[in-house]
């Protein structure tokens, strides 16, 4: 399996740095150099959610899955979001975080 830009141009893997690329992502998911597993409580999610909505949706027309995103972020104690979306980015600049855009 190789990748091609619908012109045939572009970058082209081969299956062996698809398989090297594949290893080392599963290596750094799972030896948490990349990210870190923590566990949340959905209730305290919800609650942080429901308050974001509450305080920012008839406003500033926030869509439910930007203020998840958010609400998750700031449940973990993240302080930088990350997102393309400049709603979500605009809802987590207001909650204090900094944003990559």
């Amino acid at each position: 399996m190789r990748f091609h830009s619908k012109n045939g141009a572009g970058p082209s893997v081969t299956p062996e740095q698809a398989m090297v690329a594949q290893a080392q992502f599963t290596s750094d998911i799972y030896g948490e150099s990349f990210c870190r597993r923590v566990t949340f409580q959905p209730s305290k999610l919800a609650a942080q959610a429901k308050d974001l909505a509450l305080r920012y949706s008839a406003n500033t027309g926030q869509k439910t899955y930007d203020i998840l995103h958010v609400a998750q972020a700031l449940d973990l104690g993240c302080n930088t979001f990350w997102s393309f979306d400049k709603k979500a980015n605009q809802l987590a600049k207001s909650e204090g975080l900094d944003t990559i855009e």
